[in-house]
């Protein structure tokens, strides 16, 4: 065990850990030298003294290796810089999504075309249309062979990117397509509009399975469960509601008091969502589709709320434990994903005029991440250090 740690420490240079494991080997080179002069008797006397001993050492280095590599990745979280601005854009970008490879990403814009730009020396390579409204929002499948765009003319599209151009065309919603996302396990795609209404789709054959009505307002987020049969949507209608498929009802649905949830957000690792509102962030864990109670904060477990800030959005990311939030003034929240702690603010720069955030997206390996703002801007952000 003493060696596993000192190969993990030194790949991680901690030389206060590297000094320590060198000091308890002397240690236990002097015990091995001692039971050997020792009779039979006395060696099963002191070996079971020298057993608790050697435990409790193993698991000092053990917590000491694993304070030293968490406050590493907090100091390495709180260093941003730009490293390029893209300005070639005839409308306003509303959707980013990064391709499974991390090579490219496509951008969904307000003037009715997705642009594919290649990462991360970013560089555009293509340009589609085929909408006749703005863009909502993009999807990529895990072939990376087929990207999904909903947009306000009612449709959503499948496009072939080998040969750009559009496969299938998704008719049934009643008013624009706000959000959509994909599930590649139960080969099945949801799309959310503004006809209030969340309708799940046959990827194969482009075909309605199914309409979920129960929101009074706009869909803005829909989340899929990989593990269960049930879907979570959120709505400006300030409710959070849990669809069962198989039955096509309402299985829950919580009220957040008059306040338009514009996104949710699944943890990775646990039953949580993040949700966010106009003025707050909320945190809160479920367990098969039932919100845990907590009596003492009526089910919410955190909250974030900023003082004459309205968020705009947001966006996680798992390798690096980190969420990022952007306001209408144009400033960068970055938040710890376990405790939602600020960690840093990235000012506005004054110089650029319109600079409200529309759309904030982490790549796949949470080092950089892409927003785009109203004077049609894209930025892309890097952190200083790299692992």
């Amino acid at each position: 065990t003493i060696e596993i740690l000192s190969y993990f420490a030194e790949q991680n240079r901690e030389q206060p850990i590297l000094s320590h494991i060198e000091r308890i080997k002397k240690k236990y080179r002097k015990i091995k030298d001692f039971l050997d002069s020792c009779t039979i008797k006395e060696k099963s006397a002191h070996h079971n003294e020298h057993i608790k001993a050697t435990q409790n050492d193993v698991s000092n280095i053990k917590r000491s290796l694993n304070n030293h590599t968490h406050s590493r990745k907090k100091n390495y979280m709180k260093k941003w810089r730009i490293e390029k601005i893209i300005r070639t854009h005839l409308g306003v970008v509303n959707a980013i999504c990064f391709s499974q490879n991390n090579k490219w990403f496509a951008c969904g814009l307000t003037d009715r075309t997705i642009k594919i730009f290649r990462f991360p020396k970013i560089a555009h390579e293509l340009t589609a249309t085929g909408h006749i409204e703005q863009i909502t929002d993009i999807q990529i499948s895990k072939e990376q062979f087929d990207l999904y765009s909903s947009s306000l003319d009612k449709t959503v599209k499948c496009w072939d990117l080998n040969h750009l151009r559009v496969k299938k065309n998704f008719f049934g919603h009643l008013s624009g397509v706000s959000c959509l996302t994909l599930d590649t396990y139960f080969n099945f795609l949801v799309s959310g509009g503004k006809d209030n209404t969340c309708r799940i789709w046959d990827i194969k054959t482009a075909t309605e399975i199914a309409c979920l009505t129960g929101h009074s307002s706009l869909i803005s987020s829909v989340i899929v469960n990989p593990t269960e049969p049930f879907l979570i949507t959120s709505s400006y209608d300030a409710t959070i509601k849990f669809w069962d498929i198989r039955e096509n009802k309402i299985y829950k649905s919580y009220n957040f008091n008059n306040t338009k949830i514009k996104k949710i957000l699944r943890q990775k690792n646990n039953n949580a969502l993040i949700v966010m509102s106009s003025s707050k962030i909320f945190e809160f864990f479920f367990r098969n589709s039932i919100l845990m109670a907590n009596k003492k904060s009526d089910k919410l477990i955190k909250s974030i709320k900023m003082k004459n800030r309205m968020f705009t959005c947001i966006d996680k990311s798992n390798q690096t434990r980190t969420v990022i939030t952007g306001d209408e003034k144009g400033n960068i929240y970055i938040f710890d994903n376990h405790d939602l702690k600020l960690q840093k603010k990235i000012k506005k720069n004054l110089l650029i005029k319109n600079n409200s955030l529309l759309q904030i997206q982490f790549d796949q390996t949470g080092q950089r991440f892409i927003s785009s703002h109203l004077n049609k801007m894209l930025i892309e952000w890097k952190s200083d250090l790299i692992f």
